[in-house]
């Protein structure tokens, strides 16, 4: 891994550094600890079980039409997770686990890949079901229009092992408007757009809308699985 180019850490899985040229184009903290006291704005975790928000906090019709109340913490809405959710845990990892090719990218060269993965209970924050997690990264770089570009491939993959028979793990443009982050022990302050959020995912409260639910739906024995390639460079 070209740790000068790109960094991870435990937390969350966390993207703590994607440089292009010198410049860490990923908005964060220096040190891990920072993340834990300041990251509000949840900055490079891995967003779960469900990324944004699941409305009432409640999940409708599942499991034999059972009803599951979630953790409310962002009114009386669910968000990425709940009070806990898997940015803020400690994942296993970063794991070496050799050299890739990242698909429908060609001429990439390097292609080391570091791996984290999660156990997350059956019950957590309210979800039914016991899931293991898996992200996988896979940095490189590639040309692209006569230029150096810096790629990184992400798979993630969950699957149910027990606790129930179905749960739930919408790309999405933000421009940070609602991004609030204090300046605090030297570090400067981040707030409306300073940046903007690419956020892969599903759609909004897809769990509680019968059209929708399959896009989110893990049955036992399945495995659920997204995979995302982000490419950077300068001109």
């Amino acid at each position: 891994m070209t740790d000068a180019v790109f960094k991870f850490l435990p937390l969350g899985a966390i993207i703590q550094s994607f440089k292009v040229k010198d410049t860490n184009i990923v908005l964060g903290f220096p040190e891990q600890e920072h993340y834990v006291k300041y990251n509000t704005a949840y900055f490079g975790e891995t967003i779960g079980r469900v990324a944004n928000r699941i409305k009432d906090a409640r999940i409708e019709s599942l499991n034999g039409g059972k009803s599951y109340a979630l953790a409310a913490n962002d009114g009386f809405n669910h968000l990425h997770g709940g009070n806990e959710g898997w940015g803020k845990r400690i994942w296993r990892g970063p794991t070496p686990v050799g050299t890739r090719q990242i698909p429908g990218v060609d001429g990439l060269r390097g292609g080391e890949s570091v791996e984290f993965t999660l156990r997350s209970e059956d019950g957590d924050e309210g979800y039914p079901g016991t899931v293991e997690a898996k992200v996988v990264y896979t940095t490189g770089s590639q040309v692209v229009n006569g230029n150096e570009a810096f790629v990184l491939g992400i798979e993630y993959e969950a699957r149910l092992v027990g606790g129930a028979d179905e749960t739930v793990p919408s790309f999405q443009f933000y421009t940070g408007d609602l991004t609030n982050v204090p300046a605090a022990e030297g570090l400067p302050a981040r707030g409306p757009r300073s940046a903007f959020c690419c956020e892969p995912g599903r759609w909004i409260n897809a769990c509680n809308v019968p059209e929708w639910k399959n896009m989110v739906l893990l049955k036992k024995g399945e495995t659920y699985g997204a995979r995302i390639v982000y490419r950077a460079w300068t001109e």
